[in-house]
């Protein structure tokens, strides 16, 4: 039902040719059109080819892609094109049966805005096998992030992730929500403006990182939805997956975005650059 709910409201489901509320009676004898809705059990996933896509890996069971700012993981309606889902299954075609429709071999996902690592299996009993993985928290992923201000050193959050009214936030609350965990350490710092940090998490939760960040008062530059600034220079959130690292001990890196690496060396030479910094 939920599902009709949505495509009712997205007009993709229409009665006689007009969008209509969830809800909403029928007199009888209206044409009910369904052309522009597909069940999500019977969505088929169609590849697709972006040259923006780096190719970080790939063997019989995974294959590993490093994700550009602006594409979607994964599609959320049936028919939906453009997704770093789509791309993965244009390359390795058996991607789009090792998992339920809309998914595939999909394992987790980022952000829209969120650059970098992105893991897929090719099989069933591998992206069981990695889900089962993440469930236990057993993979570890690092991000990069810049921020506004800095920390005097580092720092581990704690808090529980739960979803904001609004539906587009997440909040977090202490033994509420989904248990959380990030630890942050400071990469590069430019005075106590700006500051890159590196975030390592094995819970990764929906928006953690920003989240957290945003409750140290140090959100991304870029992510006005937790009070970051946005910038003509940095006009996206401004963290990048730099790297997953399975239970196996295989790890998988992606560099830096561009426009991030762009942004830091216009802010000029490094004030304080942390010992061990990598």
């Amino acid at each position: 039902m939920r599902e009709i709910r949505q495509a009712l409201r997205a007009g993709r489901i229409r009665v006689d040719g007009c969008r209509v509320a969830p809800g909403a009676l029928c007199a009888g004898d209206e044409r009910i059109d369904l052309g522009a809705f597909t069940a999500r059990g019977e969505a088929v996933l169609v590849g697709e080819t972006d040259a923006r896509v780096e190719v970080l890996h790939e063997d019989d069971n995974l294959l590993v892609l490093s994700k550009p700012a602006g594409m979607p993981t994964g599609p959320l309606v049936p028919g939906e094109s453009g997704t770093l889902l789509g791309v993965a299954v244009g390359l390795a075609p058996e991607i789009a049966t090792a998992g339920p429709p809309l998914e595939g071999g999909l394992v987790h996902r980022l952000d829209r805005d969120t650059t970098g690592v992105v893991v897929f299996a090719k099989t069933l009993a591998q992206r069981e096998l990695l889900r089962e993985a993440f469930r236990r928290h057993d993979i570890e992923k690092r991000y990069l992030a810049i921020v506004q201000g800095g920390l005097s050193g580092p720092v581990v959050v704690v808090g529980a992730i739960s979803t904001a009214e609004d539906r587009r936030r997440v909040r977090v609350r202490l033994g509420h929500g989904l248990p959380a965990r990030t630890e942050f350490a400071v990469r590069s710092a430019w005075s106590d403006r700006w500051s890159l940090l590196e975030a390592v998490t094995c819970t990764g939760r929906r928006h953690q990182v920003r989240a957290h960040l945003a409750c140290l008062g140090r959100p991304i530059v870029g992510d006005v939805a937790y009070g970051g600034l946005a910038t003509p220079s940095m006009p996206r959130v401004a963290l990048h997956a730099s790297r997953v690292t399975l239970p196996s001990g295989a790890s998988f890196a992606a560099e830096m975005a561009a426009d991030m690496r762009d942004f830091l060396l216009a802010l000029g030479p490094v004030v304080d650059q942390p010992r061990g910094c990598c």
